[in-house]
């Protein structure tokens, strides 16, 4: 019954209901079950197709194969207890109810019917339906119908599993019907109005999403797969369709709340960042644009704090290539060659060329944006700054330079050295011990 109950339960629970489709009522007999499927055949054997229930007939005519399967669910009594609990029962006939529950019954189903076919207000089909499962007559009279029934097919527990399992089923016509919606969020929020336990409420979420948590996926293995040899393709494949995709799983299934979710979207993230890298690398001399809107979408994904610190540095750089690119232009030298540049700052101190090391510094500071790097170029500034106006720190004789200021600017020049290396990957320690030798330099001049 629950397996049975948890399949038939989709944004398709009325379309597809027995009943319905064969227009038989819900108390009908064996019998009158037999001569209807009779009769039917008959029509489907010249070309005609009866009607649906007239009382809610389907916006199509069913085909002779919906009416023929619609007749297998009614010879099985467990499958069609639970196709009763989903349709009209009409008028009280020998079941001994109250009028009123079946008429609370009808409004529920025809108020829900309404919500997931023509858009009809959630807020009836939810009021509705929690009136009749809480309704003990809704119970009393499928307990009845399971006394006409074949017991021994059904099993006495049948009613019981059923109502155990209504409120998730409800839940999951509105999850699915979520699904299928331009504004998943929106319906999401409704399923979590039915008051469903929050567990269950993830579990049809999660459900209702795996298949294209699987397609993001394969997108991503083929993105992977071409990052080395093809990275504008790779972030083809991802941008925009996989993107707006992870962003429509987020809507039924929020990363705050799923981490598969916020997994999956970091690992988009992480493959957007790598391919709009390899573009940059690789070309060179091509237009930024593509990467830094891959950057844009990766930062908008990911949701691991390390991802978005990487992905906003690569994203600024990319920013900056434009005026990096210029700047390096005015030394002949093409993007990419920043260390080229910091080298010939270096030789043009030892040379004493202090204009052109100024001139390079300069620049420098126009394309770092590291606050520890530009710190560190702007000390060498100083230092250029000084000797070029000849302070006087370190003067003898009416200006000219003492050998103490000339250990200075050897120790400076040495330390400038040092911090070439560690820009270009000594990383904290080469840093360091460039600050200590030039501020040493500094002193004794």
């Amino acid at each position: 019954m629950t397996a049975y109950l948890r399949q038939f339960a989709d944004d398709e629970l009325y379309r597809r209901n027995a009943f319905r489709v064969t227009a038989v009522a819900t108390d009908a007999g064996p019998r009158v079950v037999r001569e209807r499927q009779k009769k039917d055949a008959a029509a489907a054997a010249v070309g005609v197709v009866v009607g649906s229930d007239p009382r809610l007939p389907l916006p199509q005519t069913p085909t002779a194969e919906e009416v023929r399967a619609a007749f297998e669910v009614l010879a099985d009594p467990r499958r069609r207890l639970v196709h009763e609990l989903f349709w009209l029962w009409g008028d009280v006939v020998d079941c001994g109810c109250a009028p009123d529950t079946h008429e609370r019954h009808d409004r529920a189903v025809r108020a829900h019917a309404a919500a997931l076919e023509d858009g009809g207000p959630w807020a009836d089909a939810r009021a509705s339906w929690v009136a009749a499962l809480d309704d003990a007559g809704t119970w009393a009279h499928l307990r009845t119908r399971v006394a006409t029934a074949d017991a021994r097919r059904l099993g006495v527990d049948a009613v019981d599993e059923l109502r155990a399992g209504a409120p998730r089923a409800l839940v999951a016509t509105v999850v699915a019907r979520a699904a299928r919606d331009p504004e998943p969020a929106r319906l999401r929020g409704e399923a979590e109005r039915w008051g469903l336990r929050p567990s269950e409420l993830d579990d049809l979420l999660l459900d209702v999403v795996h298949e294209d948590i699987a397609a993001v996926e394969a997108h991503l293995v083929e993105a992977r797969a071409r990052l080395d040899t093809d990275p504008r393709a790779a972030l083809r494949a991802l941008r925009p369709a996989v993107v707006d995709e992870l962003d429509r799983i987020d809507d039924l299934a929020p990363a705050d709340r799923f981490r598969p979710v916020a997994e999956l979207r970091n690992d988009a993230a992480i493959v957007l960042n790598n391919a709009a890298l390899a573009v940059v690398e690789r070309e060179p001399a091509a237009d930024v644009t593509v990467a830094v809107d891959a950057y844009q979408d990766a930062l908008s994904l990911a949701t691991d704090p390390a991802t978005r610190a990487t992905v906003t540095g690569n994203r600024e750089s990319a920013r900056r290539r434009p005026r990096t690119a210029a700047v390096l232009g005015r030394f002949g030298l093409g993007p990419g060659q920043e260390d080229v540049l910091m080298e010939r700052m270096v030789v043009a101190l030892e040379s004493r060329r202090l204009h052109d090391a100024h001139l390079m510094v300069s620049a420098l500071l126009e394309i770092v944006d590291d606050p520890g790097e530009r710190a560190q170029l702007r000390d060498v500034q100083r230092r250029i700054q000084a000797a070029r106006t000849q302070s006087p720190v370190g003067r003898r004789h009416g200006g000219a330079a003492t050998p103490v200021f000339w250990v200075g600017l050897l120790l400076t020049l040495l330390g400038a050295v040092v911090l070439v290396v560690g820009i270009g990957g000594w990383g904290p320690l080469a840093f360091g011990l460039g600050v200590f030798l030039m501020g040493v330099g500094w002193r004794r001049a």
